[in-house]
């Protein structure tokens, strides 16, 4: 279980760096769960074009305050360096510091 802990902080952490510099994230929320929040470019088609990769995550759209979010569960290292690179394949704007 501790190990499992462990993994999920490295990766989140991880995870967050990485989405930073992806053209399609406008902007990524601080975490303390085993997911992040990140505002994207025309997230529905995003969205749309990850799931089809099998990517799991969640339209935030119709959460008031979440317009333009995706949640992404924070997995393995190589699934969220999966959901990096498609993501990376999206056109888009450049990160911003959550606020």
């Amino acid at each position: 279980m501790r190990e499992r802990v462990a993994e999920v902080l490295l990766n989140r952490q991880y995870l967050i760096n990485e989405l930073k510099s992806v053209p399609c994230v406008e902007q990524v929320f601080d975490s303390e769960t085993n997911y992040i929040i990140a505002r994207i470019t025309a997230s529905s088609a995003v969205f749309k074009s990850l799931w089809d990769q099998g990517i799991i995550l969640r339209d935030q759209n119709k959460q008031p305050t979440l317009s333009g979010c995706l949640r992404i569960s924070i997995g393995t290292r190589e699934e969220c360096q999966r959901a990096i690179d498609a993501l990376r394949q999206q056109p888009g704007l450049q990160a911003t510091e959550s606020k």
